[in-house]
């Protein structure tokens, strides 16, 4: 994976700050490939598309296609006393806890954040069951899973 720099960028609702890995390249060999899209691969960047703004007067959930482009820096300066308190957007992947809070927020009032917010839910419930298919998993988080899927 190659990089080259970043994006600073801005929450829609407070504007917190967040920088944006800029990707040049990146390649899929070796890569796993599932049928509901995920793909999995040590040379695959983590990417996301919504988020919670980390900013706890906010706390607001965002698509990062939203956010304000402030400026691009290099990726040398990534360290700079300006941008260092921005938070890496690839450090903010929300989990299955985050993204059932999220369906019960004003952002699913839009149809396609909901189906979205269903289809990275449908895609970590596919992958925390694959890793953990030797454990037991909770009666409790078992039903939780099937009634947010079936909604």
């Amino acid at each position: 994976m190659k990089f080259d720099g970043y994006q600073i960028k801005a929450c829609p609702n407070c504007s917190q700050l967040y920088k944006d890995r800029i990707v040049v390249s990146f390649n899929t060999f070796g890569a796993r490939n599932f049928s509901d899209g995920y793909v999995e691969g040590d040379w695959i960047p983590r990417f996301t598309n919504i988020i919670k703004c980390v900013n706890k007067d906010c706390g607001k959930f965002f698509k990062l296609a939203d956010q304000k482009l402030i400026t691009e820096i290099a990726f040398e300066d990534r360290e700079d006393p300006e941008w260092v308190q921005a938070f890496n957007t690839s450090d903010c992947v929300l989990g299955i806890i985050e993204l059932e809070k999220a369906l019960t927020t004003e952002f699913c009032n839009e149809r396609e954040n909901e189906i979205m917010i269903r289809t990275l839910l449908n895609r970590k419930y596919n992958h925390t069951l694959k890793e953990e298919i030797k454990k037991e998993m909770p009666e409790a988080e078992r039903k939780s899973q099937i009634k947010t899927l079936v909604a």
